[in-house]
């Protein structure tokens, strides 16, 4: 929105060769699009940084055993609801032992 950050959230160390932008408990609310300007002299630059804060997504809904045969299933599902702020690009399956969970 163009407004200075909040101090008592992000810091920002400046040094002769580099910058370093630094958001403490970084949340999902603070994804979004930051500009940086960089003023020497007369001279100034803007650059623009994309920010997404990913977590963990939901666990699937809906799971149902489609079908079985021996030591298979099929398994089917939709989504989670929460996607962690990110697209789901794939799950894993893990098998556990009906004795030992």
């Amino acid at each position: 929105d163009g407004q200075p950050l909040d101090t008592k959230k992000v810091n920002i160390r400046n040094s002769d060769k580099d910058s370093i932008f630094f958001i403490r408990a970084a949340e999902r609310a603070d994804s979004g699009v930051y500009e940086m300007c960089v003023k020497v002299d007369s001279f100034e630059d803007k650059a623009q940084l994309t920010l997404q804060i990913v977590e963990l997504p939901g666990p699937p809904a809906s799971v149902k055993i489609v079908d079985t045969w021996g030591f298979n299933v099929a398994l089917e599902w939709t989504e989670p609801r929460d996607n962690g702020n990110t697209t789901i690009t794939g799950y894993t399956i893990q098998k556990a032992d009906k004795k030992t969970g």
